[in-house]
């Protein structure tokens, strides 16, 4: 995958296909399926670029992101009403780059202990 320079410069600039998006949860329309990552994979790879991580890095960040759109389409969290479909996109993008840098570094929040579904006040290594 490379991805030109300025994939993110504008990514207002991208529309969004609502249609396309709710064609999307037929998970055997293939066509519907290349035209979302043709659309949205440069978007992706870009903001994981931009964030400081490797092309692999970002490659993973992809796969990630479209499996959780898939994900989030089976649960019916994609909505018009419910906002911007590329605002969430770039969000769930984000949470998969802070993912991808916790994979590197080898640390992650651990749970237990939670209280008032806060995260502990120190980050420990994760077992496993």
């Amino acid at each position: 995958m490379s991805c030109p320079p300025n994939a993110m410069d504008n990514p207002d600039s991208l529309p969004t296909h609502w249609t396309l998006i709710h064609r999307l949860r037929d998970w055997d329309d293939q066509e519907s399926w290349r035209e979302f990552f043709e659309t949205y994979w440069r978007l992706i790879y870009g903001a994981a670029l931009k964030a400081g991580l490797t092309e692999t890095e970002a490659q993973e960040v992809v796969q990630e992101t479209v499996i959780t759109v898939a994900k989030g389409l089976r649960k019916s969290e994609l909505d018009p009403a419910r906002g911007s479909f590329k605002g969430w996109l770039l969000h769930t993008t984000r949470w998969k780059i802070a993912d991808q840098f916790r994979t590197r570094t080898g640390w992650c929040w651990k749970r237990l202990g939670m209280r008032n579904g806060r995260r502990p006040s120190r980050r420990r290594r994760c077992s496993g």
